[in-house]
């Protein structure tokens, strides 16, 4: 049986996410993770016709969800208890403009068996 691995959350510099930058491993995996899709329509109604007609018009992105547990009074991790450094590491690979690429960073989530890619 294999052992149950941390959810990590991981930063590129490129959208073929080869070129690792950084990496936040979070401190207790997250109960439940949610991920949405959809898909928008025109909703148009055909001229001389009572009956609507739905054409495809875009896919929006999808919304990966989830809630994370930072704990920093030691008992989950006795080398992690500086608050404002968990957080700055979690901004710096998620949200912190990289001005190598003019943008924030490409995030790779990895949990369990499953890899999410944000753009």
């Amino acid at each position: 049986m294999g052992s149950l691995k941390k959810m990590r959350i991981v930063a590129y510099s490129d959208e073929k996410f080869s070129s690792k930058v950084d990496d936040y491993v979070v401190m207790l995996n997250p109960e439940q993770i949610k991920l949405d899709r959809s898909i928008n329509y025109n909703e148009e109604q055909a001229p001389d016709s009572g009956q609507l007609s739905s054409k495809y018009r875009s896919t929006p992105g999808e919304k990966l969800s989830f809630d994370l547990v930072v704990d920093c009074t030691g008992v989950v991790d006795s080398t992690r208890t500086d608050l404002p450094k968990e957080l700055a590491q979690l901004q710096k690979v998620v949200y912190t403009y990289n001005g190598n690429i003019h943008r924030p960073n490409y995030v790779t989530v990895y949990w369990g068996g499953c890899l999410f890619r944000g753009y």
